[in-house]
């Protein structure tokens, strides 16, 4: 059974006549009737009634036109889904984010993409600290939001999005927090709260690790969620460094966030997997960029796609 047979047996429906529809399909009569009596045999069942005066469909001609014709529209509908998916107008994306990060950019960005690709359906995936690539490095999700410097991902692409400077957090009774702002060296012999994860590059950037010259922090508490990590500097376990986007979400009097005047800020990137990169990825990745843009923190300079 092949796709012209189907169609030759729905015209045949249609005008109930083999030369008419013969002439229909630009075939000759003995030819399509050839084809039809190959699909009666090949699906082991009687389509037509014959006479010399007239066809008419059996019970299970019936039923075989009504599903040929579903599948011959399904058929023809194959090139236009295919332009639309190029025009990344449908299809379906998994996307990953890491838990509470960069509450100005994610939502009106998804929110965003949503309005301008509403054919497109997001499967969005939360992630906790363990995991700082959320979910790309067990290729869980297509694309993924994430704060870099993180663990080589062999695979994955990455464009920074914009940046958020990074505050102090002490306990509200430290010597400390009382001050307008601070220097990194200030805080540095301090023992350090830090995200937990496996991710030892990602790690060291929260406890700032490029400003130690070798020598490891002095780690307190773990904590797997950005309100665990303010809970564990509240209680006393000592400091951290979190985005300033922490100050927005989380509303905590027993901690004091502090500027840190010479420290780096942190950066919100989008990755991908390179084998994941399609017409869809990239249109979530212009919209981010246009979010970004119009965020309220600063955009970052991007100086092109880099790879992580």
């Amino acid at each position: 059974m092949d796709l012209r047979q189907l169609r030759y047996l729905v015209t045949l429906a249609e005008e109930l006549h083999f030369r008419r529809a013969a002439e229909r399909e630009h075939i000759a009569q003995s030819a399509f009737s050839r084809q039809i009596q190959r699909l009666e045999r090949e699906l082991g069942v009687r389509l037509l009634d014959r006479s010399t005066r007239q066809v008419a469909l059996t019970q299970a001609g019936l039923a075989v036109v009504e599903e040929a014709r579903r599948a011959l529209a399904a058929i023809d509908r194959v090139p236009a889904v295919a332009r639309r998916a190029a025009r990344a107008e449908l299809g379906e994306l998994s996307v990953g984010f890491v838990t509470a990060t960069a509450p100005e950019l994610i939502p009106r960005t998804l929110r965003a993409f949503t309005q301008r690709h509403p054919d497109i359906k997001l499967h969005l995936r939360e992630r906790g600290f363990a995991d700082p690539s959320a979910g790309l490095r067990e290729r869980l999700v297509d694309v993924a939001f994430v704060w870099p410097p993180i663990q080589q991902l062999d695979g994955v692409r990455m464009e920074p999005l914009l940046q958020e400077p990074r505050l102090a957090v002490l306990p509200r009774d430290h010597p400390l927090a009382a001050a307008e702002r601070l220097s990194i060296r200030q805080l540095l012999d301090e023992t350090w709260c830090r995200p937990e994860t496996n991710d030892p590059v990602w790690a060291d950037f929260w406890v700032a690790g490029s400003h130690r010259g070798g020598v490891p922090a002095r780690l307190g508490d773990c904590a797997a969620t950005m309100d665990g990590l303010l809970q564990a500097v509240a209680a006393g376990q000592g400091i951290a460094l979190v985005p300033r986007f922490a100050v927005q979400l989380h509303r905590w009097p027993e901690v004091a966030f502090l500027e840190v005047v010479d420290v780096e800020p942190a950066t919100a990137a989008l990755a991908w997997l390179e084998r994941s990169s399609s017409p869809l990825v990239n249109a979530l990745l212009d919209v981010a960029r246009d979010q970004a843009d119009a965020a309220s923190v600063a955009p970052v300079v991007r100086p092109g796609t880099a790879s992580t």
